[in-house]
């Protein structure tokens, strides 16, 4: 299986007669396995349906969780392309695929993807658009990306899925998630209890691997609060609408000092990747990301919080 970062392993595979198989993704060269119980070293086979001759098969390892899947390839319906000043911001210029294809984890998923090299380093904005410019993502504001190496590949991802009932933490954003798999890794969280301060030291998420940014910070007054996070030092941000230079801050309650939860998570996964960002679900796999977002949530600690991606 080939390695595509973030914990996820993948392959697709032509198997040659229609027919009803069984399947599992082992450790190479060992029966430590993962399948449709989890990990173990006897893990169950994960049963799959081909309907016709050299049909493709997408075996799907996400090593973190511990969670896979194998079904045939698929691909979406729908048309959408990324703009941006790599592209001369040209509507049609660079379309996305739901199909296995230029960088797309898993087709039919929902999730539309492109690999694009960017010839200089440096931050480019961009959206996502239905191939003209009837309709665009994000609505306000650009969307954004960062490199640092000449000709450096990034994905660029567009999740049309709803995953507003999702289980788990209530991620923002829920649907029509703009992200791109660029060099941005430091990430500050602003907002009103912070002073606006997209260099302030405490206010830092750190870095928990997988994509996968935290926060523990003490919010010192109660009452309504809003917030966002940034790229350090910048106004590039994740926001309440989407991954945007201009992204609506997110609305956050802090409780009353005293009680037992005195601070304030905030957990932002930006790479994940199936997840899932994270961040997208994937037929078969209860993960809150199928490929990859931005997104972000905020709440009170009551209990051991759920992996993210």
């Amino acid at each position: 299986m080939n390695d595509m970062g973030n914990g996820f392993h993948r392959l697709v595979y032509t198997v040659p007669t229609a027919g009803s198989y069984i399947g599992k993704a082992v450790v190479t060269g060992t029966w430590d396995g993962f399948g449709g119980d989890g990990r173990s070293t006897d893990a169950a086979n994960i049963n799959f349906t081909t309907t016709e001759p050299d049909q493709q098969v997408v075996f799907l390892l996400d090593s973190f969780s511990g969670r896979m899947l194998i079904e045939p390839a698929a691909s979406s319906t729908g048309t959408w392309c990324v703009a941006g000043d790599f592209n001369g911001w040209e509507a049609n210029g660079t379309p996305l695929f739901d199909d296995n294809t230029h960088g797309d984890l898993l087709g039919g998923d929902g999730v539309f993807t492109t690999e694009l090299g960017i010839s200089l380093p440096g931050n480019y904005g961009f959206k996502i658009t239905n191939c003209t410019w009837d309709i665009s993502f994000p609505t306000t504001g650009n969307s954004w990306l960062t490199t640092t190496e000449n000709d450096q590949e990034v994905k660029v991802s567009f999740d049309t899925n709803d995953h507003s009932a999702d289980a788990g933490l209530a991620l923002v954003p829920s649907t029509n998630i703009v992200h791109a798999w660029d060099s941005s890794n430091s990430f500050t969280a602003v907002g009103d209890f912070q002073g606006w301060n997209n260099t302030h030291p405490d206010t830092v998420l750190g870095d928990q691997g997988r994509g996968l940014y935290r926060l523990n910070y003490p919010v010192a007054t109660a009452g309504a609060h809003n917030f966002k996070v940034v790229a350090s030092g910048s106004w590039d941000a994740i926001g309440l609408d989407n991954r945007s230079t201009n992204a609506d801050n997110i609305p956050l309650s802090r409780m009353l000092p005293g009680t037992s939860y005195g601070s304030t998570w905030i957990i932002v996964p930006v790479v994940s990747a199936f997840f899932h960002l994270r961040l997208q679900r994937k037929p078969g796999m209860t993960t809150k990301s199928g490929g990859v977002s931005s997104a972000i949530t905020a709440a009170i600690p009551s209990t051991v919080l759920p992996a993210v991606r």
